[in-house]
């Protein structure tokens, strides 16, 4: 997972991305990623089923309002 992520980094700075939505093969390797992610300073949420569905909204509305990403 860690070489992915890292992978996913070089992606971003080469495209300048500034959003983006990446799919994990579990919830775990979600839930890592995101605090692997929040840990190196970038925002991100997490939507999966173990979330509260509030929690999940929350974050997607987040997403859909550009609370989440961006500089």
């Amino acid at each position: 997972l860690l070489i992915r992520i890292f992978n996913l980094f070089i992606g971003i700075d080469e495209h300048k991305m500034d959003k983006g939505i990446i799919f994990c093969r579990t919830k775990l390797d979600c839930d890592n990623c995101e605090t692997f992610l929040k840990k190196r300073g970038h925002s991100c949420i997490c939507l999966h089923g173990d979330r509260n569905p509030n929690e999940r909204a929350d974050n997607l509305k987040k997403f859909k309002v550009s609370l989440v990403g961006g500089s």
